[in-house]
């Protein structure tokens, strides 16, 4: 039983790590053609708690930030999939 446990959980660490292998390589090489890069408009909000242990809401200035085209996140930046759905970035002070 410890024997086929073993294989299953080495067998679902090689998968994920040839999945992120090929989404890497897929974002280095540049297969398929696409931008590699994109650029969005990301709102910024503020949460800051009061001293009546409530919370202010402030609205900031929108920022543009660079996504990577790809599944997972590569180069220190989000994926763009994940980015355009989540457009609202909520900074806790």
């Amino acid at each position: 039983m410890r024997k086929v446990l073993l294989y299953v959980l080495g067998g679902l660490a090689g998968i994920a790590g040839l999945i992120y292998v090929t989404d890497y390589l897929s974002v280095v090489v540049g297969v398929p053609a696409r931008e590699r890069f994109a650029t969005i408009r990301v709102e910024q909000l503020y949460a800051v708690p009061n001293r009546w242990n409530e919370v202010d809401w402030s609205r900031g200035d929108a920022v543009m930030e660079r996504c990577v085209n790809s599944l997972l996140p590569h180069f220190g930046s989000r994926p763009c999939w994940y980015v355009r759905r989540d457009t609202m970035h909520v900074n806790k002070l």
